[in-house]
């Protein structure tokens, strides 16, 4: 017989006091489970917020050790994790762009010293670019936009951002 799966609805009918305990526990063994547990209390602290986001996309781009491909995807999940926070944090999108713009940058660099033969890194750099997409149209006008997407193209040399060249045909 299978095992029953834990549901939401499993969850939230346990004491909040209970989940906060197990919460705690979990956060000293899993990073990415902390990170994500201090990006949401710090989502009311908007320049605490954005200080932290600047710190983990800073930390990506300075890297300078090689990355071997067992560990591409722990590097495509803090990515992963670095847009989710972009996305369900940052309550104005235009200060979102701003930090998914910079995340996308970093890819270069990145790509340079990473085996990401999987494509797992290329595919949470697409997540970055997708939400970027979603956000530009609506709260860039035309003119930054294009400028924008100049930008991100002018300096790519591993033509994974192709994605942004959908947005100039759509402008255009």
């Amino acid at each position: 017989m299978k095992d029953k799966l834990v549901t939401l609805q499993d969850i939230e009918s346990i004491d909040q006091k209970i989940i906060a305990k197990i919460l705690y526990e979990a956060i000293q063994f899993d990073d990415r489970l902390y990170k994500k547990v201090q990006s949401r209390l710090m989502k009311n602290n908007t320049a605490t917020l954005q200080k932290q986001l600047t710190k983990r996309i800073n930390s990506i781009s300075r890297g300078r050790k090689f990355i071997e491909y067992r560990y591409s995807f722990e590097l495509a999940k803090d990515i992963d994790l670095i847009v989710d926070d972009i996305k369900e944090l940052v309550e104005d999108k235009r200060v979102a762009l701003k930090f998914l713009k910079k995340l996308i940058l970093t890819d270069e660099n990145v790509f340079a010293r990473c085996d990401d033969s999987s494509g797992s890194v290329q595919c949470s750099y697409s997540y970055a670019q997708d939400l970027y997409k979603e956000y530009a149209p609506e709260y860039l006008d035309e003119k930054t936009l294009l400028k924008e997407i100049k930008e991100l193209l002018i300096h790519e040399g591993y033509r994974v951002r192709d994605i942004l060249y959908e947005q100039l045909r759509e402008m255009f």
